[in-house]
């Protein structure tokens, strides 16, 4: 299969996926045509990424993160959750709001948000960090590419959103490699995207 025998043009591809996906779609998805058409990229790429994450072993499922949350991982989730919140306060200068024009939009938007959340936890910080590590590219290399490449997926937000973007996918990285928990990163990104959508509501 090509996912597992060549990482490297998976990765690339993927990551091409993301950055088309955004340029495309999020910096201008405020009606439902759009959105849709979002949603169903997400969620095709959703499926792809599940699928590659879950279907080998359970050692190395475990080496992707997929450990089982438990009740003590809420601090962490809610130091990541303030941190990355801190980041976008420090370093985000944009009164843009956005413009969902109705109940139906609003709902696919917030939907796109949370399969991003995701999808991008699963590629960045699952399969990117540890299948290059694993395939011989030094830890340091690796925790740079993930930062550059989380950065330049959000290239639509403009200077500032790729500099936020890198500080975020830092911070995401060096937590996934401390601990190897996905789904504290996946909660805390998702709370992460709706505090910020919400702070972009007009």
């Amino acid at each position: 299969m090509l996912v597992r025998s060549h990482p490297y043009v998976t990765t690339i591809l993927i990551m091409a996926f993301f950055v088309v996906l955004g340029q495309v779609g999020m910096g201008g998805a405020t009606n439902l045509s759009v959105l849709l058409i979002i949603f169903l990229s997400e969620l095709g790429l959703f499926l792809i990424l599940i699928h590659v994450s879950l279907g080998g072993s359970s050692e190395a499922r475990k080496r992707l993160g997929w450990i089982k949350p438990k009740l003590s991982d809420l601090p962490q989730l809610l130091l990541l959750v303030a941190s990355t919140l801190l980041l976008v306060n420090l370093f985000t200068d944009s009164n843009t709001k956005l413009n969902l024009s109705g109940v139906a939009d609003t709902t696919l938007f917030i939907l796109c948000l949370l399969l991003a959340s995701i999808t991008e936890e699963v590629f960045f910080r699952s399969w990117m960090l540890s299948t290059l590590m694993a395939s011989g590219v030094p830890r340091v290399l690796v925790v740079a590419i993930s930062v550059i490449a989380f950065g330049l997926i959000h290239l639509w937000q403009g200077f500032h959103g790729v500099v936020v973007a890198a500080f975020v996918g830092l911070v995401y990285a060096l937590f996934f490699l401390y601990r190897r928990s996905l789904f504290i990163l996946i909660g805390a990104h998702a709370i992460h995207n709706i505090v910020v959508f919400l702070y972009h509501i007009p």
